[in-house]
């Protein structure tokens, strides 16, 4: 949630610690044991799922506390999106998010900020993660290297190596062993929750209107839908949920939309989210077989587009965006 500035809390000053504290009244608060001040950190998005605090420890640790308004989250237009495609709910499966942190301290060649600790009540309106503070500067675009392509290249291999039995998310579970029934999807299921989302999805309904053409192929390519394989990947990423951190490593910094979903979806994202030079940079130095995608990249663009992964851009932005993939 970005900084509302009619909020005390939005100001930085010796108040924001006791504003902090009233936003876990009737919460569970164990994170704030020990805290002596408090800073809340400009969101990066205005759909942010968490407000980001800085919280310094009387011992004098720094931690970053990841809170999350329920009510909010559960109306926000990115996750009713993750709900309907991808059977996902962030409330009901939040405390499982520490597995999407040892899933990826575990598999990603990333560094991954070290989880203190997690929220336990499952009951209250506020949800919480608190992590080791993570010095250093946030990637951006222009910053990218071939040597931090190359990083993601590894990073991508590593992920790809493993393998889901079908679409879910991927919070809480490091082993697929460990997936609930039902929770997965196969490719019948998974075409059936694309086809509702793109019979009621109001930004769905826009493009068919404006571009029935678009939409036709659209149909056609969820008719024929199918995958080479399902990989745990971030269908959210960005250069900017990277960190430089000081002793030089990259951190990921956003693990709430990990999922495992098909690879060519995760492929799609990368040929949107990276410039020309750097696609080339990371498939240089990719070590597995890259998919073929054309078969359905306008299909996951048109859920892209939906879900806003890149901002509220109408479709005319979304179709004229380069092709790099095969």
């Amino acid at each position: 949630m970005p900084p509302n500035q009619s909020n005390p809390c939005s100001s930085v000053d010796k108040n924001a610690l006791p504003c902090l504290r009233s936003q876990l009244i009737n919460a569970d608060d164990s994170c704030l044991q020990g805290a002596v001040s408090a800073t809340l950190m400009p969101a990066l998005f205005e759909d942010s799922t968490h407000q980001i605090w800085s919280i310094a420890y009387r011992d004098q640790n720094l931690k970053v506390l990841k809170l999350c308004q329920c009510d909010e989250v559960e109306n926000a237009g990115f996750w009713n999106a993750m709900r309907a495609l991808f059977d996902v709910s962030l409330i009901k499966d939040y405390s499982a998010l520490a597995g999407a942190y040892h899933y990826f301290r575990h598999f990603s060649v990333f560094e991954v900020p070290a989880l203190e600790a997690i929220s336990a009540s499952q009951e209250n309106s506020v949800r919480w993660i608190l992590t080791q503070t993570v010095h250093g500067k946030d990637l951006c675009t222009a910053a990218v290297t071939r040597d931090i392509c190359c990083q993601l290249a590894a990073h991508l291999g590593s992920m790809h190596a493993e393998t889901g039995e079908g679409v879910s998310f991927l919070a809480g579970r490091l082993y697929e062993s460990e997936l609930p029934t039902g929770r997965q999807l196969d490719v019948s299921q998974f075409r059936h929750k694309i086809d509702a989302f793109l019979n009621r999805h109001p930004r769905i309904q826009q493009l068919r209107e404006c571009y029935s053409q678009d939409f036709q192929q659209i149909r056609q390519q969820l008719k024929c839908l199918e995958w080479h394989k399902i990989v745990p990947m971030l269908i959210d990423f960005r250069w900017d949920q990277l960190r430089i951190g000081e002793d030089g490593k990259l951190y990921l910094l956003d693990l709430d939309a990990a999922l495992f979903a098909p690879i060519e979806m995760d492929w799609l994202m990368l040929e949107l989210v990276l410039t020309p030079q750097q696609l080339e940079w990371v498939m240089d130095a990719y070590q597995g077989v890259i998919p073929q995608v054309s078969q359905c990249r306008e299909l996951y663009r048109a859920l892209f587009y939906a879900m806003e992964l890149l901002g509220d851009q109408p479709w005319s932005w979304w179709k004229a965006q380069p092709i790099l993939l095969p």
